[in-house]
């Protein structure tokens, strides 16, 4: 009985991170502002950008192997958006793994593999 619960946790151990997701959003300013549905908040690049904005904060996203970068992007949106933003700009992306060398010949197996990206929250000021 013992040795199922080892193996069904070490399943979970080795499963779980693929699927996982984390956000983090760093407010930069005070004001409280309504949510906007993620559908509304656009992706842009601020050479792209026409219009007066103001920066009010940064939205972290880290995910596992199961998540391409188009579902991070949209979950970077819908954080954008309960911060009230209109956009998100300066996308950045990370992919990677963590592990550490097993095997006496130091062939590496991977632990965990990750994808993240971060992007800064904008609002349109008004004129």
């Amino acid at each position: 009985m013992r040795h199922i619960s080892l193996l069904r946790t070490a399943i979970f151990l080795t499963i779980a991170p693929l699927g996982c997701m984390s956000v983090r959003t760093t407010y930069y300013d005070l004001e409280i502002r309504p949510g906007r549905p993620d559908n509304c908040v656009e992706v842009l690049e601020v050479r792209d950008i026409n219009q007066p904005y103001k920066v009010i904060g940064q939205v972290e996203v880290s995910a596992g192997k199961l998540y391409d970068v188009k579902d991070i992007v949209q979950r970077l949106k819908k954080a954008a958006g309960q911060m009230g933003g209109d956009a998100i700009s300066d996308l950045q992306c990370n992919s990677g793994a963590t592990g550490v060398p097993i095997t006496p010949d130091g062939e590496t197996h991977f632990g965990y593999f990750w994808n993240s990206c971060s992007a800064k929250v904008l609002v349109w000021q008004k004129h």
